[in-house]
Parts: C-alpha cells; sequence; structure tokens
C-alpha cells in the first residue's frame, strides 16, 4: 500500500506543480486563487497519507499542513519561480513516505541515511567529525558542520553527493535553515561568533559576534529569529533574520545546549546540561520566565529537546538513560522512563526529534535509533545503525524530512 501511496504522491505532486504554472502562466496568482490551491493541496495530502500509514491520517492533520504551506508563500514573491518547486517537495515532505532519518556518527565521521518507510539505513555520507545538521525547507539539501575541518558540508539528498563546502569559524557546532531557505547560521564554539551563509550562493555573507561557547541555534516559527545558546557564558543571544542585529541577551542556566520552539513560537525551551534544568523563554519579551528541573547531578544530563507537533508536550532526552515527557504550558512532569538495563529499551540517549506523531530519539549505547510513538512514548520500531567502531558511543545528533 505504501508503494502505491508513494505512486500516488508523485502523481498528485505533478498535477500541482502543473496547476502552479498554470497560475503564472495567467497572472492569476491572487491571495484567493492561492488559497485555493493550497486548500486542495493540504486536503490531497492528508488522501495521500492515510493510503500509507492510515493510523496517522487525521481529519484535523489538514490544519497544520495548510499553515506550513502558507509559511512558505510567505516567501514566494521574492523567488515567484520556485513556488511550484515547495509544493511539490512539500507534498513529498508531509507524506512521510518520501523522508528520511539523518544521523551522525561522530567517531566514524559519518552521516547515516535511513528511510522512514522501509526504516533501513539507505546510505552513508563521510563527513569529518560532524557536529550539527540540518535539512532545507524542501529537505532537498542537508547542512552538516565539521569540527574538525571548520566548515559546512552540503548535500543532495536525492542524489546523496556533496555538492558543495563553505568554510566559516572555528569548531562549528549547530547549523539551522531558515524557513524560506535563504539562509543557513552555523555557531562557531571555538572563536565565539555565527556565520550566516547564502544558501544560493554558498558563501558566508555575514559573521555575528555571539557570547562564549555558541553551541546550538533554532529559529522561529515565523523565520523573524534565530537563538544561539552560548555554553560557556550561559547565556541565549537572539538575532533578527532580517537585520542580523543582536536584539537580546538572556541568563539561562549552566551549560545551555539544544532549543526547540513550540509551533506557534511564544516560547523556546533551552536545556541546560549543567545545572540540570530546561529554561522557558517568553519569545514576546525575550526573558526567562521560568526553569523546569530536570536530569540529576552526575548521571542524567539533559542532552535533547523537541516539542511535538501538538505544542503539548515537551520531550527532553537525559543522557545515560532517561526519556521526559513535560505537559506544556504547566511544565509539570508527564511521564519518565528510565531505561535501567539492555532489556528495558535505548542506553545513552541523545540527539531526538519529532516528525509528525513520532519521535526518533538516538540510542548511542546500543548503535539504534528508536521510534517511538506520541503521546504514549511506547516503542515503535527499533533502527539498527551499523556502526564502523566497536564500543564507540558515536551517535549522536537527528534530523528528519
Amino acid at each position: 500500500m505504501c508503494l502505491f501511496a508513494s505512486a500516488l504522491s508523485t502523481w498528485y505532486a505533478i498535477l500541482m506543480h502543473h496547476l502552479c504554472l498554470l497560475l503564472f502562466q495567467v497572472s492569476c496568482c491572487t491571495i484567493s486563487s492561492w488559497s485555493v490551491v493550497l486548500y486542495i493541496f493540504a486536503h490531497g495530502v492528508r488522501y495521500v497519507r492515510s493510503q500509507c500509514i492510515p493510523s496517522t491520517a487525521t481529519t484535523q492533520e489538514s490544519l497544520p499542513i495548510l499553515k506550513n504551506l502558507f509559511t512558505y508563500s510567505r516567501y514566494w514573491p521574492s523567488h515567484v519561480s520556485s513556488a511550484p518547486h515547495f509544493l511539490t517537495y512539500t507534498l513529498l515532505k508531509e507524506v512521510g513516505c518520501m523522508a528520511n532519518i539523518y544521523v551522525t556518527n561522530v567517531p566514524g565521521n559519518a552521516v547515516f541515511i535511513i528511510s522512514t518507510q522501509t526504516r533501513k539505513v539507505i546510505g552513508k555520507l563521510s563527513v569529518p567529525l560532524p557536529g550539527g545538521i540540518a535539512l532545507s525547507p524542501t529537505s532537498q539539501t542537508l547542512y552538516v558542520t565539521s569540527q574538525t575541518k571548520n566548515n559546512v558540508w552540503i548535500f543532495n539528498t536525492r542524489t546523496k553527493k556533496l555538492i558543495g563546502k563553505v568554510a566559516v569559524g572555528k569548531s562549528p557546532r549547530g547549523v539551522v535553515v531558515t524557513p524560506n531557505g535563504q539562509r543557513a547560521w552555523v555557531a562557531n564554539s571555538d572563536d565565539n561568533t555565527v556565520s550566516v551563509i547564502n544558501t544560493h550562493t554558498r558563501k558566508v555573507i555575514h559573521t555575528l559576534v555571539s557570547g562564549q561557547g555558541p553551541s546550538q541555534l533554532a529559529v522561529s516559527p515565523s523565520g523573524r529569529s534565530v537563538y544561539v545558546s552560548n555554553s560557556n557564558s550561559n547565556t541565549v543571544s537572539v538575532y533578527r533574520t532580517l537585520t542580523k542585529q543582536r536584539v537580546a541577551t538572556i541568563p539561562v542556566g549552566t551549560n545551555p545546549g539544544h532549543i526547540a520552539f513550540a509551533p506557534n513560537g511564544l516560547r523556546a525551551y533551552v536545556v541546560n546540561t549543567g545545572s540540570n534544568n530546561v529554561s522557558v523563554i517568553r519569545t514576546s519579551t525575550l526573558t526567562e520566565s521560568s526553569k523546569i528541573p530536570v536530569g540529576s547531578p552526575g548521571s542524567h544530563d539533559p542532552y535533547g529537546v523537541a516539542v511535538t507537533v501538538s505544542g503539548k508536550l515537551l520531550l527532553v532526552s537525559e543522557f545515560l538513560d532517561s526519556l521526559l515527557s513535560i505537559s506544556i504550558p504547566s511544565n509539570k512532569l508527564v511521564k519518565k522512563l528510565i531505561f535501567s538495563d539492555e532489556t528495558t529499551g535505548a542506553k545513552a540517549p541523545q540527539g531526538i526529534a519529532v516528525f509528525r506523531n513520532l519521535l526518533y530519539m538516538v540510542a548511542s549505547a546500543n548503535d539504534q535509533v528508536e521510534v517511538r510513538a506520541i503521546p504514549s512514548l511506547k516503542v515503535v520500531a527499533t533502527i539498527d545503525v551499523p556502526t564502523t567502531l566497536e564500543s564507540e558511543q558515536g551517535l549522536q545528533e537527528i534530523t528528519v524530512g
């Protein structure tokens, strides 16, 4: 059935692609005409998805799909010719059968590619000491930082070929791509800067001063702001994507790392590895509104963070043996899974990523990626990743798209 859905999605994407081209040719790209196209498109996505994964296809899912498409459409006037391509690739991404999982293997100098459809490794990319990892909005391009080479490696996800390298600052870590796909932001941890890359020319166009030891980044759902965690100065720097101006430096906990936004953009969540808590930042005031206690000294260090598509749950992985589910906005613990031994599940969880109603979690000690249902967090599948170095807990960061 999933093969049928894949063929159907391709046919549907081609149909919508030509419809968009027709709209441009007759110069009728008005708000009303695009509204009709997007409405039909969103419901078509839901139908194709229902043929592939019936258990995940609900009427309510049409709304976030439609919202995503309108988010993309905000950028079309600046590069109108790419609008049909946004629709085509958004369909393939939203259907889910066509999506891939990308996982970094640090000691193995590699990024593994896993199909969400077959849940098997389908490729491997070579990157010296990979750090951060990010996909373009259409999932056509993958950006991976190389911490030893001080550059960003750029891959075509369809051909799995290296298509470029961009020199940035020293020891680059996190990387994010803006929702319009035009800029990639990179945190350079050893020279306290942030590089802004023009994704079309593949050149650094701005180098911004950050706090001490910039580590991870996140871009707001609106695309207006980029948040950077500064692990050595215990702050988060906030930049405007349009002006590149730093508009705030927010004190948080000790050794801040990964950042995740609520889907509505009202709050950002920052994992503080050193102080075992998560800082909640109110984006309207650019201040820390509260801290959520997680982890414990020396054994349960918080690492990964993600927010579910519904915006109702905050998920936090704790390195060594835990996974937390926290209610939003009450910040109360809903569930804590403790993996005390190999028989109970993953050990040494690190990076996590949410894709639709599933959580993908790196289990670095087991060389696996676990797929868990949301909100139950029950294991749906376990994917073995054949790392090249035995006894190395090398799997670390993950993204899906």
